[in-house]
C-alpha cells in the first residue's frame, strides 16, 4: 500500500515537472519574440525565425520573471526541484537568467529540461548552463533534437552526432 502511494506521488510530481518545464518554455519563447536584439543575434548565427519557432528557442530576460509566472501555479519546491529555480539569499531566481534558452525534449516531445547560452561571453560565467538531473531529466538519457530526428534516423538507418545545440539546428 505504501509503495502505491509513493508511486502516485512520484507520478504527480513528474506531471508537475513536465507542466513547469512546458510553461517555462512557452514563457521563454514569448520573451524571445519580444526581444529584437536576441532575434538579431540568432539571425547573425544563421538561424531563421521559423527555425527559432520550430525549436521553441527562448530567452530569459531576468532573474525573476519566469519564477513569478510559475509561482502562480506551482510550489517553490517543485520549481527548484524541476531545475528551473535556484533558492538564493534573496529568494528564488531563474537558473537561466539573461540567457538564450534551448528546451530539451524527450522522445515523446515533452520539455524535460533546458540548455542556456550566455550572451556576454563572460570570462567568469560558464558559456552554457544545463538543467541539473531531475525526476524527468537525465543528461545521459536525453539528446537535444532527437524528438525531431528519430523518424529520419529510423528510415535512413544512421545518425550524425554533433556537440552543440546550434550544430544540431
Amino acid at each position: 500500500m505504501i509503495s502505491v502511494v509513493i508511486h502516485q506521488i512520484e507520478r504527480q510530481t513528474q506531471k508537475n515537472f513536465f507542466d513547469i518545464c512546458s510553461t517555462a518554455s512557452r514563457f521563454y519563447h514569448t520573451c524571445l519574440r519580444q526581444t529584437p536584439r536576441i532575434i538579431e543575434y540568432l539571425e547573425s548565427r544563421g538561424l531563421q525565425r521559423e527555425t527559432m519557432k520550430n525549436f521553441a528557442i527562448g530567452y530569459s530576460p531576468g532573474f525573476g520573471e519566469v519564477i513569478t509566472v510559475l509561482q502562480k501555479k506551482f510550489s517553490n519546491n517543485d520549481i527548484v526541484d524541476s531545475g528551473i529555480g535556484i533558492l538564493g539569499n534573496r529568494g528564488l531566481f531563474d537558473r537561466f537568467a539573461r540567457r538564450i534558452v534551448f528546451p530539451i525534449l524527450d522522445h515523446q516531445g515533452r520539455v524535460v529540461g533546458f540548455t542556456a547560452r550566455d550572451l556576454q561571453d563572460s570570462t567568469t560565467a560558464p558559456k552554457y548552463i544545463n538543467t541539473p538531473a531531475t525526476l524527468i531529466y537525465d543528461k545521459s538519457r536525453h539528446v537535444y533534437g532527437l524528438h525531431l530526428a528519430k523518424d529520419t534516423i529510423r528510415r535512413s538507418g544512421f545518425s550524425v552526432l554533433v556537440e552543440g545545440n546550434l550544430d544540431v539546428i
